[in-house]
């Protein structure tokens, strides 16, 4: 398996496909004529602050994880978190630090080596932390990942709510990791 940008903007409806495959699957979402899922596609681009990572096996695409910056248009967690997000890039900003928000990691469910494929995408997203100079990951993720999240990481709760709109009402959290810790706890699992 390969790791790669995705570089045009055809490779996004791809992503949007098994996106919505794997969300139908797990019912996150209802059943569509178009069979995309775009979770945010104010920030789904190839090119400005999200970079959209491909996982590639001889298939075709098996996973995806996508890192925006904060910027002027805010952060995919915004929706659901709007306070919490702006105070912690408010104190990141006044702590001379850069945020960015994790969404959409998405593996195949089919994939023999599941767990791998999900732990080379955390590790790329390590990677595009410390490539562009990014401190704290916010992200928002259904409760039953937590503890991994928290344990494999180093990430902190935020905050809950029980009905996600973006992920057909399930319920979710926000969680922040600073890259110290995500560096440190990673390698320790590894």
């Amino acid at each position: 398996m390969i790791v790669r940008r995705a570089e045009h903007p055809s490779e996004l409806l791809a992503v949007w496909r098994l996106t919505y495959c794997e969300h139908l699957r797990s019912g996150w979402c209802l059943a569509n004529d178009a069979g995309e899922l775009r979770h945010h596609p104010y920030f789904d681009t190839v090119d400005g602050p999200t970079r959209v990572w491909l996982l590639e096996d001889d298939t075709g695409i098996a996973g995806t994880v996508s890192v925006t910056i904060d910027g002027d248009d805010g952060l995919p967690q915004d929706v659901e978190f709007a306070d919490l997000v702006a105070q912690v890039c408010e104190q990141a900003e006044a702590n001379g630090q850069r945020v960015a928000g994790v969404w959409r990691m998405v593996v195949r469910r089919d994939l023999r080596c599941r767990m791998a494929a999900v732990q080379t995408l955390i590790t790329t997203v390590i990677d595009d932390m410390l490539q562009r100079k990014i401190d704290l990951l916010l992200t928002t993720i259904h409760p039953r990942h937590a503890d991994f999240y928290r344990k494999r990481l180093g990430f902190d709760t935020l905050g809950h709510v029980d009905h996600d709109a973006i992920v057909g009402g399930a319920p979710a959290v926000l969680m922040v990791g600073q890259l110290p810790q995500m560096i440190t706890k990673w390698a320790e699992g590894q």
